[in-house]
C-alpha cells in the first residue's frame, strides 16, 4: 500500500503563507511560517529535525536565489538522511546571497550525492536534460538528486 505522507512546508511571505493555509486540503501538512537558510534568523532544517518533526524523504527547494544558504543550514540532513532532493536554480538571484551554482554543486557533491539529473523549460516549455557544461547562469532551471 501507499505510506502515509508527512508534507511541511516553509513559506515566509504574508501574502503567501496566507493564500496556502487557505487552499489547503491536507490534514497531514504543515504548515511554517518561516524563512529557511542558514542565518540566525532563519529557520534551518536541521534545528527543525531535531526538535522532533520528521525527516524528510523528499526536499524541494525554491527559494529564488537562497538555494545554498538552504542547503547549508540542512548539512546533517544531507549527510544522515539523504534526501532527494528537487532544486530550483536561480543563477542571477544566487549572486545576491554571495553564492552562485558551483557552491550548490560542491556542497551536494561533499555530501556524495551523484550528480543531478539537470532540466530545463525551452522556448516550447518543454522540459529537456542538460549536462552540467550546458548549464545557463541566465536562466533558472531544476536539478534532482538521485
Amino acid at each position: 500500500g501507499i505510506q502515509e505522507s508527512n508534507i511541511h512546508t516553509f513559506e515566509a511571505g504574508e501574502f503567501e503563507f496566507l493564500m496556502l493555509k487557505r487552499n489547503i486540503s491536507n490534514t497531514n501538512m504543515r504548515l511554517n511560517k518561516a524563512r529557511v537558510g542558514n542565518s540566525p534568523t532563519e529557520l534551518q532544517i536541521d534545528d527543525y529535525i531535531r526538535n522532533g518533526n520528521s525527516q524528510p524523504d523528499l526536499v524541494k527547494i525554491d527559494v529564488e536565489g537562497g538555494e545554498y544558504a538552504v542547503l547549508k543550514g540542512m548539512e546533517d540532513t544531507l549527510r544522515t538522511v539523504k534526501p532527494k532532493l528537487l532544486i530550483e536554480i536561480h543563477p542571477l538571484m544566487m549572486q545576491d546571497f554571495g553564492s552562485d551554482v558551483t557552491d550548490v554543486f560542491d556542497l551536494l557533491d561533499k555530501h556524495d550525492y551523484e550528480l543531478p539529473e539537470v532540466q530545463i523549460h525551452n522556448e516550447d516549455k518543454v522540459w529537456r536534460e542538460l549536462s552540467t557544461e550546458e548549464l545557463p547562469d541566465d536562466t533558472q532551471y531544476h536539478i534532482f538528486t538521485k
